[in-house]
């Protein structure tokens, strides 16, 4: 919730709806380039694939290796693709 709080700009959320209609327009959009959206998507992409290779290798059960493994080639494959694409 609070990277959540902290990463939105223009699409702000009302995080004590009902309490408080206010919202908080952080300097840092996870999605807008005019607000580092392009280096979050980056942090978040590399946190993802670390975190879904760690886990293909050292999850405690086979299942949760095969579902982080899938995760992973899902990603990537859709790195490869916009990288082709958009690159």
């Amino acid at each position: 919730m609070v990277l959540d709080f902290l990463m939105h700009h223009d699409d702000a959320h009302r995080h004590f709806l009902p309490l408080s209609e206010w919202r908080y327009e952080s300097p840092v959009s996870y999605w807008n380039p005019l607000y580092y959206g392009n280096i979050v998507i980056r942090l978040e992409t590399v946190f993802i694939l670390l975190a879904c290779a760690y886990v293909s290798l050292r999850g405690p059960s086979t299942p949760m290796r095969v579902v982080a493994l899938c995760t992973l080639l899902v990603y990537a494959g859709f790195i490869f693709f916009a990288f082709s694409l958009w690159g």
